[in-house]
């Protein structure tokens, strides 16, 4: 709030230099949380501050102050040197205004890992390491990549590999810290398996002039994954 006013207010003078704007909360303990007025000072600076002639006081009423009276959190509240939610303690940038959990930016990883086979997880890891990236609005970001639990047979050839961004500062707070991102790869490092496959040598029958039937059975081929 303070930050606003001080944004949009100016002073001139007529004759002489007008010195930085102090603008503050006008203290009225009866005064309601969404009714604040915020006092803006203007001086004149070269005639030692007469009280009448130099000196200026404006008030802007009715300023909403804090998440009950409609205040929203913006991205980089807790990095811009200003007290935004104006707590109690007055203190700056603390872990109150940060209240964005990093971006996970995967839409790259997943055009290129999530569309062909890997000889195993390491490898779908890797790919996905490289083209995953986490930014924070105020924070260093920490980046994880687990392969998911294997539930039913069928994970095995389709494991889900899971991206942890953690912003680091603010005691990683499940919510405003930490964002997940899960992304499906397809792995297949075996190949199929064949078993009981035979075949007759005699392929043709010279008496009738025809092909005679080889005897060719395949008890069963196999593989790990569906295809």
């Amino acid at each position: 709030a303070l930050s606003c006013v001080r944004e949009h207010s100016s002073a001139t003078d007529d004759c002489l230099e007008v010195g930085k704007l102090e603008v503050d909360l006008v203290q009225d303990t009866l005064a309601k949380p969404c009714n604040q007025t915020i006092q803006v000072k203007a001086t004149a600076l070269g005639c030692n501050l007469r009280p009448m002639e130099d000196i200026t006081l404006v008030e802007v009423p009715n300023i909403k102050i804090g998440t009950d009276c409609g205040f929203k959190y913006m991205k980089g509240y807790g990095c811009d040197g200003i007290d935004n939610n104006w707590d109690a303690e007055r203190t700056i940038d603390e872990c109150d205004e940060d209240m964005f959990p990093p971006e996970v930016h995967s839409s790259v990883a997943k055009q290129v890992c999530s569309t062909k086979f890997f000889p195993n997880t390491d490898a779908a890891v890797e790919c996905i390491s490289n083209y995953v990236e986490a930014t924070d609005d105020c924070l260093e970001v920490s980046t994880n990549f687990v392969v998911t639990r294997y539930i039913r047979q069928r994970d095995f050839c389709n494991p889900t590999i899971r991206v942890t961004s953690t912003a680091l500062g603010c005691h990683n707070r499940s919510v405003q810290d930490i964002s997940i991102v899960d992304i499906p790869v397809l792995v297949d490092g075996e190949g199929p398996q064949r078993v009981g496959c035979t075949i007759n040598d005699d392929v043709f029958e010279g008496k009738d002039n025809i092909f005679k039937d080889t005897g060719f059975s395949l008890t069963k081929i196999s593989d790990n994954c569906s295809d």
